[in-house]
């Protein structure tokens, strides 16, 4: 074997150690006998927030000051189950002595669990041995935005800028525009998309429970309290996000309390004597108009300011029809799976109706109507005119004045938007994917709408 071979022999089996030690699941990190780091891998380093080159050479101490790892060289012997806390995250971690020959020359330290929550997972399964466990609730991600039409593409953009902070962040829409689903994407694309997502519906939950709900309580706080207390959904949700649905159903006040914990991070549990601090993204969502209830003195003006720091509008389907056939696919898609169906569309008849339908409850009633239809239908190819029930046969007629005022709407926003892309295109020179930007929407987009517009 010549050197040249040897040399790239030995660079493949160090990219496949490394690709072994860089895996998303486990925090690796060595240092020599004198406390320098000679290794770490990315899971700390993105948990660091350093570069590679910003932590090799440097003291442990000087990294991660709480890091106990050089005392494994002087003491020689390994300990495992030990919490390991950075920048606000805490860790299980093992620690123990490298060695050659007998003799240490450094030590290592390692994660045993990706976070402290899965961790609490798996010593509930093996505390329940026996039992079938319930797979774990899977969280919506940006692939679960379906739209393409500009207001949904607008709503895709603030969805990713979000992510990239823990502000505070209110969403508001018509029920059924899919809120929930934009704050669950918005924690799954985010760095605390390893803590917990922590769904409360605050018009749900009886008022003389909110709280307690909410902030949690101690031991003896009132008659009937659970032995050692009960941790609120803030406390659960440390690390993570909460989302308070529903949020203008919030009592007076709890609106008070409410603001304490945005203002302060911290909660007080009922009956106790000192706050928890916390770490927690807040997301609030309500299909009510919040500054109406702010002038009628019905929500706190102080509150709305600290929970609207960022603002997603959720569009109605109404006013973006052309994501029909999107939204469609991806229903009968879920439906199928859930109720064991295998529905593969919808006849032109039955979009055509969609299409002209009000749609009062959104894309919740859009996935309630599909549902019907499939499970009434004795065709793959589903038709809507099936169902019992056809909430659109009640809307006005052909002829009423009503229809004809929403056709002249709707033919209006189409003049508009023919006489926007004309004057952008002037302005452009005919640059579609100029043009594109200015308008801020996907060349694909733009082209279905001047197909559309009989533009091309």
């Amino acid at each position: 074997m010549n050197a040249v071979v040897a040399k790239q022999l030995s660079f493949r089996q160090n990219d496949r150690l490394r690709l072994i030690l860089d895996n998303p699941f486990e925090g690796i990190m060595a240092i020599d006998n004198t406390g320098t780091i000679f290794f770490i891998n990315s899971f700390f380093l993105e948990i660091l927030n350093y570069a590679e080159k910003d932590v090799l050479e440097k003291k442990i101490w000087d990294v991660i000051p709480n890091c106990r790892l050089f005392e494994t060289v002087g003491q020689g012997y390994s300990i495992w189950g030990e919490t390991l806390k950075i920048n606000a995250r805490e860790f299980l971690v093992a620690r123990f002595p490298l060695k050659i020959d007998g003799q240490i020359i450094g030590a290592m330290v390692k994660t045993l669990f990706p976070d402290q929550t899965i961790a609490k997972e798996i010593v509930q399964k093996l505390a329940r041995p026996g039992k079938p466990e319930s797979t774990a609730r899977m969280l919506c991600t940006c692939r679960d935005i379906m739209g393409e039409t500009p207001p949904m593409l607008y709503v895709k953009k603030l969805a990713r800028k979000a992510s990239r902070t823990s502000s505070t962040l209110l969403i508001t829409g018509e029920s059924g525009t899919g809120k929930e689903i934009i704050a669950q994407a918005i924690h799954t694309r985010s760095v605390r998309r390893e803590g917990p997502f922590i769904s409360v519906n605050c018009g749900a939950i009886p008022e003389n429970l909110l709280e307690s709900e909410l902030f949690g309580y101690v031991e003896g706080a009132f008659t009937g309290a659970k032995k050692g207390g009960n941790p609120g959904k803030f406390e659960l949700a440390d690390g993570g996000t909460i989302l308070l649905d529903e949020i203008g159903d919030m009592p007076h006040y709890m609106q008070v309390k409410l603001l304490r914990v945005l203002q302060e991070r911290e909660v007080w549990r009922i009956g106790a004597t000192s706050p928890t601090k916390l770490d927690v993204r807040v997301i609030a969502s309500t299909h009510l108009d919040l500054k109406k209830l702010v002038k009628e003195k019905k929500f706190r003006e102080d509150l709305y300011y600290r929970l609207n720091v960022l603002e997603i509008i959720m569009p109605p389907l109404r006013d973006r029809v052309e994501d029909l056939p999107l939204l469609v696919e991806a229903l009968i898609t879920r439906i199928n799976l859930r109720i064991g169906a295998d529905a593969k569309g919808l006849t032109p008849e039955s979009l055509k109706i969609m299409k002209a339908y009000h749609w009062p409850g959104n894309v919740r009633e859009l996935e309630n109507i599909l549902e019907q239809a499939i499970n009434w239908s004795q065709d793959s190819i589903i038709d809507i005119r099936n169902i019992p029930i056809r909430p659109w046969e009640n809307e006005p007629g052909p002829g009423n004045s009503t229809v004809i005022e929403c056709q002249s709407f709707r033919s209006h926003i189409a003049d508009t938007e023919r006489d926007m892309i004309l004057h952008v295109l002037q302005q452009t020179n005919g640059n579609k994917a100029k043009a594109a930007r200015v308008l801020n929407m996907q060349r694909s987009v733009l082209y279905r709408k001047m197909e559309k517009l009989n533009l091309i």
